[in-house]
Parts: C-alpha cells; sequence; structure tokens
C-alpha cells in the first residue's frame, strides 16, 4: 500500500489494530475510518489534535466475527462471570452486525472522578440507546479497549477507580475497571443511589462512535 499524504498515521494505527487481532486468531476486515469531511480518512493533524485530547481510536468488529466469549478466553479471562451462561442472559449485550471505529478516552484528565454529571450519560442508557452518539462505553468495547491499550503502550487503565458502562445487568449499569496482570474487572451500580452520593472512586468515559 502507498499511504497518501497526511494520513499515515491513522494508517499506522489501523496496521497495529488489526495485527492485535490478527494475533489473536481474529481475521478482521476493516475499512480505514472517516475523519471530520465524510470520505475523507482521518488526517494527521486530526489524529495529533485527538492524542493531545486524551483520546485514542480503536475498532469493534461484527459480533459473528470476534464474539465476546471468544475474545475474553483468548485474552486469558475464561473464568470471568460475565463468560457464565447463567449470568449471561442478564446481560443487555449490543450485538451487531457490522464493525465500527471509535475514539475512546484513554487519559486520565477525562475521568471526572465522584461528580455527579455522569447522570446526563447514564440515563441514555437502556432500549433508547444509540451506537452513534457520544455516550459511555459497552462492555464489549471496553474489553477491547483496555487490553489493546496495554499491549501497546504497557499501561493498565482504570487501576484505581471504576467506569460507568452503558451495558446493562438486570436493568443495573455495569461499572468497569482494570485488574493489574488480570485484565477487565466488571460490577454492577445503582444509578439512583450513585447520582444522590456520587462514589469517589467512580469516574467517567466516553466513547464517540465515527463510521
Amino acid at each position: 500500500m502507498s499511504p497518501a499524504p497526511g494520513i499515515q498515521k491513522v494508517i499506522d494505527r489501523w496496521q497495529t489494530i488489526r495485527n492485535w487481532f490478527l494475533f489473536r486468531g481474529f481475521d478482521v476486515k476493516m475499512a480505514f475510518p472517516d475523519g471530520k469531511k465524510d470520505g475523507f480518512v482521518i488526517t494527521d493533524d486530526e489524529y495529533s489534535e485527538r492524542i493531545e485530547s486524551g483520546w485514542e481510536l480503536f475498532y469493534r468488529p461484527a459480533t459473528d466475527i470476534v464474539p465476546y466469549d471468544a475474545l475474553m478466553f483468548i485474552l486469558g479471562q475464561e473464568f470471568h462471570w460475565t463468560i457464565n451462561k447463567g449470568a449471561q442472559r442478564f446481560v443487555a449485550w449490543y450485538n451487531i452486525k457490522n464493525g465500527y471505529w471509535f475514539w475512546y478516552q484513554v487519559g486520565d484528565q477525562n475521568l471526572h472522578l465522584g461528580e455527579g454529571s455522569h447522570r446526563e450519560y447514564v440515563e441514555k442508557c437502556g432500549s433508547k440507546f444509540v451506537v452513534t452518539v457520544k455516550r459511555i462505553p459497552l462492555l464489549e468495547e471496553y474489553v477491547i479497549v483496555w487490553h489493546l491499550h496495554k499491549a501497546v503502550t504497557g499501561q493498565e487503565m482504570d487501576l484505581k477507580n471504576w467506569i460507568w458502562s452503558a451495558t446493562l445487568f438486570k436493568k443495573r449499569n455495569l461499572d468497569l475497571k482494570g485488574e493489574s496482570g488480570y485484565g477487565i474487572n466488571v460490577g454492577s451500580m445503582n444509578a439512583a443511589a450513585c447520582f444522590e452520593n456520587p462514589p469517589s472512586d467512580c469516574g467517567l468515559r466516553l466513547v464517540e462512535v465515527i463510521s
């Protein structure tokens, strides 16, 4: 491939993500992500601007290409409770037919720990949830983000804090964090109680789907 001028950074990121999936046994076909202008790939300037603001680019493949269960197994988290068939039927999974690119707030400057502002995003979850809006992450996205970010940077996110998830378990929001040397940890939160008394270790990271 002969890279077009000004988009080398996103080409490199595309290759990094494809190799990450391929090394784990998933042959994921991905188009290049669109930038600010429809039909144009993200430019180096746009990519750098996002990185400086604490965002990074990720890709979630179609569910039948990379099922959550299979990915967790490959990542060494095959005994995680979300893999248990009995628990899985209470999780509101968001299966997709087509993969998509998304920006994710990896920078800690975006966490907003213990703030009541989380309510704005948490109340958008559930049956009216739309995948194309700026929002809190799905469990299926977070497992990709956490493990891929660690593989590329060596950094393990959210070791000291929980973050809100848009994925529901028995109508309660899941909350997500990292466990050093292991992977992701998943709990569930009573949103109403958290709005009344926001936990000091509960934060907010956002997803922005772009294509």
